[in-house]
């Protein structure tokens, strides 16, 4: 079985079956050994010495070199009596990589990256033994396939393949073009009346090695975690029998499970306020309120941008001057509680301390916008210092890690805060409105725009599953939590009822199951009392069509084409390629094709889609490309096959590296894939998320 990314199988029009080889054990023993001998060859990037495995050959590990570790479950996820092995890796970017079963004393790989796990990939686990595979492509191309074990128990069958439509929220059947609403969908299927598996939670996860390649479990250990599970597995098959009685609360219907333990400001706080402008209502006072945070987030941003290239070390920054509270006075309590927790950290700095840091980085935040009547100049102009030292800290510390252990976890952490971290191009072009909730989301939850990636109504998955009312009442969004995260595990949605103003919150990896927010205590965590000052919602609309239509729909222009012209002369270089990039002032003459255009159409798997240059997509069938490269006038290679590259990068449809290697058909248009070439989706990834 070649290693390939195999693109939507959901479209195909008939069942699927995935044959897979039958690898020689009589158990998950020899499994696990591989693993913990092979695991230190991924982080080294050595693959050609896995390839001399026998269970871990031509497959990749998603996120291994930003993980903890891997660990190892087991549990009878399809309910047939035969309990699988599944094999995820640990921390804020680990997730579910491989799954094995037994069969007559066989081991069989029945999921892994090349199919059903990775990238833009997951399976939804249910307690009566279902499974629903989902294919995360962006807003045209989503969907997915419901799974069963194949009639010999060794391999995966795909039945009953839709195409998800999030601009109507509707699935069409791939194979008899049947359209469901979303909730004949859930009907259909009795997904209401299922119960979620959760995976991370319902299951005994044993470790086996950790970060650094060792060992973390002796073989016996194995039969003895098998053995206990048994009870385990049987407890958890009741619980779920009593929670089918009463599914709603289970998916997270319930209003307490809803509402987060917090007050809002529902009348002007006596006394001056800090930014010295006299309000006179509530209206006033809210308007007054979003201008000042725009305000500062603006001299935030200018002044992180400044700074980009003039990052410390960790010496510069442990032997640098620290501020003496006791000799001012004139700072808000907060300030020096969150500089004491940042010297702290820097004084016993180790990766979890250096998690801290990135908590420290939301907190000055939502505390800046909780606080803001309270917080003068002096404080603001701290908060933004703190701010400058815990990027540096955490870059030094990230860059120093990767110098010396070669994990490319830590480059990736250490690249992410140059850009994605410090720039807020997306937040400041809200409008006041979607300015507004997200800002409430932010304070609700602890994970604030200006220090996380967000994406606002996006389609890639049916956010709506597991809601009370449908998906069109609520103002919601996805917040990656943290710059290392780089799949679905480290990203969280998050809704706000537009007519109660209620918030909850769902994993990406365990949708459809709801989550209540949980709200930081800032007075445990910092040992002050802390007034929630931002204004107390109240609805303006009870649908989001507004919202959707307020959003800019105008992008900055995109500013990794560089980085990307340098990632294609080596690349090409390696491939033995030439390539060239080309616009629509300069378009690529491509076998009888014009690319690109300002505005162009191609085919994407089965779909017609339209690229726009450089611009934001408005429509459902759109996608941003950002760069276009060929190597159609390459004199030198001899190979006759041309290449024509089209780079996307958008909020809504993610990121996407799309090759044509044929020039129209009978429509004109050509029709593009996405490229098999590892290192070459893994370098724009890297670019995409810088800029």
């Amino acid at each position: 079985m070649k290693s390939k990314r195999i693109g939507f199988v959901f479209l195909a029009l008939f069942i699927t079956f995935i044959s897979l080889t039958p690898l020689a054990s009589a158990n998950y023993q020899a499994v696990i050994d591989e693993i913990i001998q092979y695991y230190p060859l991924y982080l080294q990037g050595d693959m050609e010495e896995v390839d001399h495995s026998t269970y871990l050959k031509e497959i990749n590990i998603p996120g291994a070199q930003t993980s903890e570790g891997i660990a190892v479950g087991f549990y009878d996820i399809d309910q047939n009596g035969s309990r699988e092995m599944l094999v995820k890796t640990l921390g804020d970017s680990g997730g579910l990589m491989m799954i094995y079963t037994l069969k007559d004393e066989q081991v069989y790989r029945i999921a892994d990256d090349s199919n059903y796990i990775g990238y833009r990939k997951r399976i939804d686990f249910y307690q009566d033994g279902s499974m629903f595979h989902r294919i995360s492509g962006g807003v045209v191309t989503s969907g997915g396939s419901w799974l069963l074990m194949s009639p010999d128990g060794t391999s995966l069958v795909e039945a009953d393949s839709y195409i998800y439509h999030g601009d109507s929220q509707t699935y069409e059947n791939s194979e008899t073009g049947e359209q469901l609403s979303d909730h004949d969908f859930k009907v259909k299927y009795n997904i209401l009346d299922k119960t979620p598996l959760d995976i991370n939670q319902e299951i005994g996860w044993i470790p086996i090695v950790d970060n650094q390649g060792n060992a973390l479990i002796e073989p016996s250990q194995v039969q003895s975690a098998l053995a206990s599970q048994d009870s385990d597995q049987a407890t958890n098959q009741t619980d779920s029998q009593a929670s089918d009685e009463n599914n709603q609360a289970e998916l997270g219907y319930s209003q307490t499970n809803q509402t987060p333990a917090l007050t809002w400001m529902t009348e002007i706080p006596k006394g001056d306020l800090a930014w010295g402008k006299e309000v006179k209502s509530m209206e006033d006072y809210q308007s007054t309120y979003l201008t000042e945070l725009r305000r500062l987030d603006q001299v935030w941003a200018d002044l992180a941008h400044a700074h980009l290239d003039q990052k410390k070390t960790l010496d510069q920054i442990r032997t640098g001057d620290r501020l003496d509270f006791a000799k001012n006075k004139d700072f808000h309590p907060i300030i020096p509680a969150l500089y004491s927790a940042f010297y702290q950290c820097l004084d016993q700095l180790d990766d979890s301390s250096a998690h801290e840091l990135s908590q420290l980085l939301h907190d000055s935040f939502v505390l800046e916008k909780m606080l803001l009547p309270d917080l003068n100049e002096t404080s603001h102009e701290a908060l933004n210092q703190l701010r400058l030292q815990v990027i540096d800290t955490y870059y030094a510390y990230n860059d120093a890690k990767f110098q010396e252990s070669g994990f490319m976890g830590y480059e990736w952490v250490r690249d992410q805060l140059d850009k994605k971290v410090v720039t807020l191009p997306e937040l400041l072009a809200l409008d006041d409105d979607n300015f507004d909730l997200l800002n409430r989301i932010g304070i609700a939850s602890g994970y604030p725009g200006e220090s996380t990636g967000f994406q606002l109504f996006p389609s890639q998955f049916d956010y709506g599953a597991g809601l009370p009312q449908s998906l069109d009442q609520y103002f919601y969004l996805v917040l990656t939590q943290s710059p290392g995260a780089q799949d679905i595990g480290g990203s969280q949605a998050y809704y706000l009822h537009l007519a109660s103003g209620e918030m909850t919150s769902a994993n990406l990896g365990s949708l459809p199951k709801l989550e209540a927010i949980e709200v930081p205590d800032y007075q445990a965590r910092y040992g002050i009392e802390v007034t929630n000052y931002y204004p107390a919602y109240s609805a303006k609309e009870t649908n989001n069509q507004g919202l959707r239509e307020g959003l800019t729909q105008t992008a900055p222009a995109w500013t990794g084409q560089e980085d990307l012209a340098n990632l294609m002369a080596s690349w090409g270089q390696t491939m033995g390629q030439a390539y060239q990039a080309y616009t629509p002032d300069k378009p690529a003459s491509f076998y009888g094709a014009s690319l690109p255009q300002v505005s162009f159409k191609f085919h994407l798997y089965h779909q017609v889609i339209e690229g726009l240059y450089d611009q934001m997509p408005s429509k459902d069938n759109q996608m941003r490309v950002v760069a276009v490269y060929s190597d159609i006038k390459d004199t030198v290679n001899p190979n006759a096959e041309r290449h024509l590259y089209l780079f996307v990068s958008d909020k809504n449809n993610g990121i996407w590296a799309l090759i044509a290697t044929q020039g129209p058909g009978e429509d004109g248009l050509l029709t593009f894939k996405d490229t098999a070439n590892k290192d070459l989706i893994n370098g724009f990834i890297e670019v995409a998320n810088n800029h």
